[in-house]
């Protein structure tokens, strides 16, 4: 069973489709592993694998949570009323962001909208735009290694009044925006918790 869900995974991502794009036997795909406990060694293998087959880490190295789906065009919430390019990424304020994958960084900047903010372009073609950052690690024309710190995360720009994240966008090689939450195991939306923000209220008392 294990064999067969990962090869439909495979087939999922390779393609970028949405679940909800996604041919039929796909998406029994997606309802064959919500049936295996989340903490089983089953699952967190078919997880592995999947990370590993598209060659993309997450954004952020370590614990992370998601704040915000994929929904261009589609307003979500009040914050988004135009819709969301991209997923928010919640961790820790001054968690490890880092490259998803190897290539080249392509662009830095401080923007009101975005804070401090980077783009790669990774050398598969794809690229991807960090903001929100914290810091920022590395600069412009820099090579990095996948799983190399870019910077740490923050909640700058726009965000100051919201929770430590990413905002991740990323383009595919003909330069359509895709929803990165299919290019590694990102989990299902969680409110910002009570234990988080105690955490981070004492960070930024430190």
């Amino acid at each position: 069973m294990i064999d067969d869900l990962i090869k439909q995974f495979k087939d999922l991502i390779f393609n970028r489709a949405t679940p909800e794009q996604a041919p039929k036997s796909r998406l029994d795909a997606l309802k064959d592993l919500e049936k295996i406990p989340a903490k089983s060694n089953s699952r967190l293998e078919i997880l592995n694998q999947i990370g590993k087959s598209t060659g993309f880490l997450p954004p952020v190295k370590g614990t992370y949570y998601n704040s915000g789906n994929f929904s261009p065009g589609v307003a979500t919430d009040k914050n988004h009323q135009k819709g969301h390019d991209g997923i928010d990424v919640r961790a820790e304020k001054g968690a490890i962001a880092q490259s998803m994958a190897d290539g080249k960084v392509i662009n830095v900047a401080n923007t009101p909208k975005g804070g401090l903010n980077l783009t790669i372009k990774f050398d598969n073609g794809y690229k991807a735009y960090y903001a929100h950052l914290e810091s920022i690690t590395v600069k412009v024309g820099e090579s990095v290694k996948a799983g190399a710190q870019v910077g740490t995360v923050g909640n700058t720009g726009n965000a100051q009044r919201g929770v430590p994240h990413i905002h991740l966008q990323v383009w595919s090689p003909a330069g359509s925006l895709i929803n990165p939450a299919s290019l590694f195991s990102f989990p299902k939306y969680t409110a910002y918790t009570k234990e988080e923000r105690e955490r981070d209220k004492t960070s930024r008392q430190a």
